[in-house]
């Protein structure tokens, strides 16, 4: 395990979501709020998300595959651009950064050990996450 490595990518995805997310015209999503491997169905009307017996509508692949990463991460909201052409940007880094937090905290095994060691990084990395949305509001209610 890279722990340097890890804080590096963590540190990646906070910046993106507080600088690239955050700083623009947003809305929030709820989500089931726990750690699960989440699946994009393509339907009728759009995509959907399902997570367990969960179901999350969004309206464009881009906004399912930016849903997936946060509900992977078992946060039970986040905030979303209302633009979908700023989540298309945002994206390509934000999956690069993800794939490299899961490739880093988990090795190359799929053993309880690198389980539980990947639900700790996923829980500061939710922390970080939560304390990037506390500090955006603090400034904007100034």
């Amino acid at each position: 395990m890279d722990k340097e490595g890890i804080e590096l990518e963590m540190g990646c995805i906070e910046a993106l979501y507080r600088e690239r997310v955050l700083d623009g015209r947003v809305r929030f999503v709820s989500l089931p709020g726990r750690m699960c491997s989440p699946r994009i169905m393509d339907t009728f009307l759009g995509f959907e998300i399902r997570a367990g017996s969960r179901k999350v509508v969004c309206p464009d692949i881009t906004s399912a595959r930016y849903l997936v990463i946060f509900t992977e991460l078992g946060l039970d909201r986040v905030y979303i651009p209302y633009d979908p052409t700023r989540t298309a940007r945002i994206l390509p880094d934000l999956e690069h950064s993800f794939r490299r937090v899961k490739e880093l905290s988990s090795g190359d095994s799929g053993s309880q050990k690198a389980r539980r060691r990947t639900g700790r990084t996923f829980a500061k990395l939710r922390d970080r996450l939560r304390k990037a949305e506390r500090s955006v509001a603090e400034i904007d209610s100034c």
